[in-house]
């Protein structure tokens, strides 16, 4: 669902802008398949990031640290986890 939504709003973005890329000698097909490679490697890479230094998962844990009813939450899946 995530990606075709993400597809649509690259879609209407490059609509929005098809005169100015037309001028730039880019056609509308040609620059929706250079955003999606981009968007790939653009994910690609932020995945990479995240795997490497962890930067989302110590955002979460300091998060889970301020509030908590997300601690709560947190400590009841580890619960569930360690049962199954």
């Amino acid at each position: 669902m995530q990606l075709i939504m993400t597809f649509g709003i690259v879609t209407a973005n490059i609509a929005l802008f098809k005169d100015d890329l037309r001028n730039m000698g880019i056609d509308v097909i040609h620059a929706i398949i250079i955003s999606g490679i981009l968007y790939v490697i653009g994910t690609v890479i932020v995945g990479f990031l995240d795997a490497k230094y962890g930067i989302w998962g110590n955002e979460m844990a300091i998060n889970s640290n301020l509030n908590p009813v997300i601690r709560g939450i947190s400590e009841d899946v580890k619960e569930i986890k360690e049962k199954l």
